[in-house]
C-alpha cells in the first residue's frame, strides 16, 4: 500500500495531465506473470516518460523515455536525459513506475486496443528519411555493381583476368568479346601473350606509343603469374613429400 501511494503520488506531481489508461503505474513480473501484459503496457507507453527497474544481483533503476519496445527481440529502448539510447530485456523488468504521459497522448485510448501509439508522438521524434539521397545511393551501387561485371571476361582464360586486371590498375580497358582493348589503340587476343598485343589500324602514333607500354605491363605480369604458378607447383610437390614421409615412419 506505501509503494502505490508513493507512485501515485510522482504521477501527480510529474502529470498533471489526464492519466494514461494503456500502461499500468507498477506492474510486477516477478511472480511468474506472463510478461505479455508488461509488453502490451510498454508498447502503449512509447513516447512517455517512465522509471524501470530491473533485477539481478545488482538491481538497476533507468529512468528516461520509451522510444521502442520490440515484443519479437523482447527488448525495450529507453531515451535518457543524456540523449543516450539504453536497451533493456523485458524478462529482466521488475517494475515500471509512468512519470508522464507522452506528447499529444491519446486520452481515448482503453486498455484493450492493441495499436501502438502513432510514430507522430515518438520522443525523440523520427525524422522522414531523405529519398532523394537513397535514391542516388542505390544508383551509384548499381552502377558500382555494373562496372565490376563489365571487368569480368565472358569465357576468358585466368591468366587473360589477370592481364586484363593488372592493365586496368593503371590504364583504361574494356573487352571486346574475349579481346582486351586498351585506350582505344591497341587490342590483345587470346592467349594474351606480348606477341598478341597489336595496334590498332587508323589510329597512328598514339597506337605505337600505348603499344608499347601495354607490352610491357603485359609481359610483367606473365612472369609474375608464371612465378606464382612454379610456387604452387613447389608447394604442392613439398607438401606431396612430407605426406609420403609420414606414411613411411608410420610403416616402419
Amino acid at each position: 500500500m506505501a509503494e502505490t501511494t508513493t507512485t501515485t503520488t510522482a504521477m501527480k506531481r510529474h502529470n498533471t495531465g489526464p492519466k494514461v489508461p494503456v500502461a499500468t503505474p507498477n506492474i510486477n513480473v516477478g511472480s511468474g506473470t506472463s510478461i505479455a501484459p508488461l509488453e502490451t503496457a510498454l508498447v502503449h507507453a512509447i513516447g512517455a516518460r517512465v522509471k524501470i527497474t530491473t533485477a539481478g544481483a545488482n538491481p538497476q533503476m533507468h529512468e528516461g523515455t520509451i522510444f521502442a519496445c520490440d515484443p519479437i527481440t523482447s527488448l525495450v529502448a529507453i531515451s535518457t536525459v543524456q540523449r543516450s539510447m539504453t536497451f533493456i530485456p523485458i524478462s529482466s523488468i521488475t517494475s515500471f513506475h509512468l512519470l508522464s504521459t507522452a506528447p499529444n497522448a491519446d486520452t481515448n485510448a482503453t486498455t484493450s486496443s492493441s495499436s501502438p501509439s502513432p510514430f507522430t508522438t515518438l520522443q525523440p521524434p523520427i525524422h522522414p528519411l531523405s529519398t532523394s539521397f537513397q535514391k542516388q545511393r542505390e544508383a551509384a551501387a548499381i552502377a558500382a555493381a555494373k562496372a565490376l561485371q563489365a571487368r569480368r571476361g565472358k569465357g576468358v582464360t585466368r591468366e587473360g583476368q589477370e592481364i586484363f586486371d593488372a592493365l586496368a590498375r593503371t590504364l583504361p580497358v574494356r573487352w571486346d568479346a574475349k579481346n582486351v582493348v586498351v585506350s582505344d589503340n591497341v587490342v590483345i587476343e587470346a592467349p594474351y601473350r606480348v606477341e598478341d598485343c597489336k595496334a590498332i589500324e587508323g589510329k597512328g602514333q598514339n597506337a605505337q606509343h600505348a603499344l608499347v607500354r601495354v607490352r610491357k605491363v603485359v609481359e610483367g605480369e606473365r612472369r609474375k603469374i608464371l612465378e606464382r604458378a612454379k610456387a604452387a607447383t613447389a608447394g604442392r610437390e613439398a607438401g606431396a613429400g612430407a605426406s609420403v614421409g609420414q606414411a613411411q615412419r608410420k610403416g616402419g
